[in-house]
């Protein structure tokens, strides 16, 4: 279920209108997703997104306008599958604007993936991905900056001075 956010912060929920927790983070108008058992996901979901069953977003992703997330990954006409492919977008991801995510993909926690990306295989924690089809360009801080590389294999942040170790194309914080 999508709730949305009115001028004061409180989610209103569209079809009974029953208020919803305030989101500490609120900035301005925004939604907050509710997952089957209930549970409030507190996400920037912008105008034009398309969002279908089968995905999933944790708790502060970002989606940019006219994002597009598919379920069903041969679509037909009439056709439809007893079961869809799981998409999840997990905590502090970033999908740009016109992004398109296939079903069935994961995009890890704090990626980032560029406006006009289109993501074919599951995205790494911190990747920065990029391009049609997308491939990873870099690595993201937790904080959102682009992580420097120095010395190979170890990365740190210009914005928090945050570190990171890289490991078979892995990345972990450091410490």
């Amino acid at each position: 279920e999508i709730w949305q956010a009115n001028a004061a912060g409180r989610y209103i929920h569209e079809a009974d209108q029953h208020d919803a927790p305030l989101d500490p983070n609120f900035f301005g108008a925004g939604r907050v997703v509710t997952d089957r058992q209930g549970r409030y996901r507190f996400v920037t979901i912008k105008p034009g997104v398309q969002l279908w069953i089968g995905v999933t977003l944790e708790d502060d992703v970002f989606v940019g306008p006219n994002a597009t997330f598919t379920n069903d990954r041969f679509p037909r006409s009439k056709d439809y599958p007893a079961e869809r492919p799981r998409t999840l977008v997990r905590r502090r991801a970033s999908v740009g604007a016109n992004a398109t995510i296939l079903a069935g993909t994961v995009i890890g926690s704090n990626a980032m993936v560029g406006a006009g990306a289109v993501v074919t295989v599951s995205v790494p924690a911190y990747a920065l991905m990029v391009g049609v089809p997308a491939k990873r360009v870099g690595w993201m801080c937790q904080c959102g900056v682009r992580l420097v590389e120095s010395p190979p294999g170890q990365w740190s942040c210009p914005g928090c001075n945050s570190r990171y170790v890289e490991s078979n194309g892995v990345l972990s914080p450091q410490g």
